[in-house]
């Protein structure tokens, strides 16, 4: 007699890679903010802007005039927090003084004007962990940008084309003990070889998006879509996989 077992085994295994997002970046992510996420509304307003890092860095504003609003589609087809020159959103109880080293930070923008009109606001403006009184304003005047993102100064950064932040643009700062950059859509337009690494003394007026929180005739003109913070700053490779990740989301041709 002969007997014959025959066991036959099928696997299909399908494996997908999740696509990056700023999570990756683990604990050294410090503040995510986007506006397709976490943005809470009143009567049409934006009332507040979660913190999607996990460390509970909310933005809010409770003044109903002050309040911007959210524009669908504003930002290569993805939605932004749109600043009319009067509005602005404020931190929370919280501050990025515990930030040392290094940091890099990342603002997905787009303004509305030349800012040599002055017709409104003051190009993109906004306090991100800089000395007090030295807030940024991409760009202030016939196209030319003050920056202090984690700086204890304002450094200058020449006039390129006022063209260039009248579209959306992915605006970089990278800060370090030793060296200062900022960058836009990853092309490099200004670098100091020295710096005092600056990460804020806390508070309100510590940090804001829309506008100079000290000054009220300073505003934003535009809108925010993305904000990202990351400290210690990133990796070579890091930094590629964000701006894949920004470019894809608004349309955003990078290196």
């Amino acid at each position: 007699m002969r007997n014959s077992i025959g066991i036959g085994l099928g696997l299909g295994l399908t494996s997908t890679r999740r696509a990056w997002t700023p999570r990756a970046l683990g604990s050294s992510l410090q503040l995510w903010v986007r506006a397709d996420l976490g943005v809470t509304q009143s009567s049409g307003r934006v009332t507040s802007w979660a913190d999607q890092s996990g460390r509970g860095r909310d933005f809010s504003q409770g003044t109903f005039s002050k309040q911007p609003v959210l524009s669908a589609g504003y930002m290569g087809g993805k939605d932004a927090v749109y600043f009319d020159g009067t509005t602005r959103i404020v931190a929370g109880n919280w501050s990025l003084s515990s930030i040392t080293g290094s940091a890099d930070v990342f603002v997905v923008m787009k303004t509305e004007q030349d800012p040599s009109t002055a017709l409104k606001g003051n190009g993109g403006c906004f306090q991100i962990a800089g000395a007090e009184g030295d807030e940024s304003y991409i760009p202030y005047t016939s196209g030319v940008t003050y920056c202090s993102c984690f700086s204890s100064v304002r450094y200058t950064v020449g006039n390129i084309g006022a063209g260039h932040y009248l579209s959306k643009r992915i605006v970089e700062i990278r800060s370090s003990a030793s060296s200062w950059s900022f960058l836009t859509d990853g092309l490099q337009r200004y670098n100091s070889p020295t710096n005092t690494f600056y990460s804020g003394a806390g508070g309100l007026l510590s940090t804001a998006l829309g506008g100079d929180p000290e000054r009220v005739d300073i505003r934003m003109y535009g809108g925010i879509s993305e904000v990202i913070v990351v400290s210690p700053s990133l990796t070579a490779g890091q930094r590629v996989d964000a701006y894949k990740y920004l470019g894809s989301r608004y349309g955003i041709t990078t290196p």
